[in-house]
């Protein structure tokens, strides 16, 4: 780990608000420039480290600050040839367990169908996890599961307005047995944003999921590239409740300071995370 430079001010907020990890938790992406920019290091212990991809060459990440006030805290993806692979990781699939969460802190516009989280497949272009930007741009959160029927619900709140806002889905089955009846939860910024009952899609045969990224939709080919800032993406084998979905969205203790301010100090630390 590289030696980052923050200011002190910034360090204590970032510190105040630093989101409880709760059990469960199968991937934790934090996301921080250090001497592997092309690694993304999986924090929950699962071993479940990610690859920064870009089809340009050579590949160019580009670490900008985070939420809170974190320097080189987050990814900036470029919307066209950028996102970050996770496939292989998670078995069969992460919505294939009883009950997942995946949350994150997004900064982007509004944009056309654009995908922040997603499964698919590389043998078939159906099977789809996903959340993402709406079509057509209002700035709302879309979430799309297509498997042997489609699942398509939008928020009713912005999330995509080049500011800072927390996405957190919450899917958990509440049939037992061959009963794949589900409730969904949508949380923008910590609140309930909406909430359904459905029936969840299988995913067998030419329908199994193979492939998870982050920024984009990885199927034989990548698309539907995010543009904007990704940070903090927590993925949980078990449904969050509403409270532990509010506690990830503390916010910071105050704005970051900016050189030339009172309470700008530089300082160097080591190892910061």
């Amino acid at each position: 780990m590289k030696t980052t430079r923050l200011t002190l001010f910034c360090l204590i907020a970032a510190l105040c608000a630093a989101a409880p990890a709760f059990a469960g938790l199968i991937a934790h992406y934090a996301i921080q420039a250090d001497d592997s920019p092309l690694v993304i290091e999986d924090l929950s212990g699962s071993g479940r480290d990610a690859a920064f991809v870009d089809t340009q060459d050579p590949p160019a990440p580009v670490y900008v600050e985070g939420y809170p006030c974190a320097e080189n805290g987050a990814l900036r993806f470029n919307g066209t040839t950028q996102h970050v692979d996770a496939s292989g990781r998670f078995g069969n699939g992460i919505y294939l367990n009883s009950a997942v969460t995946v949350a994150m802190w997004v900064k982007g516009p509004a944009q056309n169908d654009m995908r922040v989280f997603s499964e698919g497949s590389t043998a078939s272009n159906n099977p789809l996890v996903t959340i993402g930007t709406r079509s057509p741009t209002d700035g709302t959160v879309k979430l799309y599961i297509r498997g042997s029927t489609t699942v398509e619900r939008f928020s009713t709140r912005v999330a995509f307005d080049n500011t800072w806002h927390h996405i957190a889905w919450v899917d958990k089955r509440v049939g037992a047995g061959a009963n794949m009846l589900a409730q969904s939860f949508v949380y923008i910024d910590g609140v309930l944003d909406s909430a359904f009952t459905y029936v969840r899609p299988l995913f067998t045969g030419t329908n199994a999921l193979n492939t998870m990224t982050i920024g984009a939709i990885r199927r034989a080919t990548i698309s539907n590239r995010f543009t904007g800032v990704i940070d903090d993406v927590r993925i949980y084998d078990h449904a969050l409740s509403p409270e532990e979905v509010s506690a990830l969205v503390v916010p910071p203790c105050a704005g970051c300071a900016v050189q030339g301010d009172p309470d700008y100090y530089d300082t160097e630390i080591t190892g910061v995370r």
